[in-house]
């Protein structure tokens, strides 16, 4: 039997969206992130099953959460920023370069942000958006305050923060419906389909009313 451990398993870009896909079902569900040890083997055996001959884990699989809730953290604190501007249906960021230049230094993560965006970002502010920003888990260089009764939880819009007393389950769906759209559009996006039938269904319909 092959050992599991570091290095056997290569996170192709299907293997971590269908990682993605099952912890944001799992949350969806639960409601909550902080999962048990039965939950981290289902999921472990759900990709197994999903790509056979990949061998994975509680350990590998837990790493790879945190390495992306990382990620998470990160990308948050960058959007934040005075002077950055983010697009998500594109996933780009925009910023000068001297600010580029100052996140670079902290972390190479910041590097392929700058390349590629946070791919992942509207499922992992869906799954930690509940949770307190914790600045200091990607590096402890940080010129933003961590106080949690200060600062609000991200969503990803600087329109959107947590109040006290606001209704949690609403917030909860506004994300879960902001990842939903999000993932439809990139699904559409990447397929690159005309919508040419839906328009000539729509236009051709000769039923109106009067």
């Amino acid at each position: 039997m092959a050992p599991k451990g570091d290095g056997i398993v290569k996170w192709t870009d299907e293997l971590e969206s269908a990682f993605v896909d099952i912890m944001v079902d799992k949350f969806q569900r639960t409601h909550t992130s902080s999962w048990k040890m039965k939950d981290w083997k289902q999921i472990s055996r759900e990709l197994e099953e999903k790509f056979p001959g990949v061998i994975l884990g509680v350990d590998k699989v837990k790493t790879k959460a945190q390495r992306m809730k990382t990620q998470y953290t990160q990308f948050t604190e960058l959007i934040q920023h005075t002077g950055v501007g983010w697009d998500g249906p594109t996933n780009t960021v925009k910023a000068n370069p001297d600010i580029w230049d100052k996140f670079i230094k902290r972390h190479s993560n910041f590097r392929t942000f700058r390349s590629k965006g946070c791919k992942h970002y509207e499922a992992l502010q869906l799954i930690r958006g509940k949770e307190p920003i914790d600045l200091a888990e990607g590096f402890g260089d940080s010129d933003d305050p961590t106080d949690e009764a200060e600062e609000p939880v991200v969503t990803g819009s600087r329109r959107r923060v947590r109040k006290r007393g606001s209704n949690n389950k609403s917030q909860l769906q506004e994300l879960i419906d902001l990842y939903k759209e999000s993932k439809v559009k990139k699904d559409k996006a990447k397929n690159s389909t005309p919508p040419e039938s839906k328009k000539s269904k729509s236009v051709t319909s000769p039923e109106k009313p009067a």
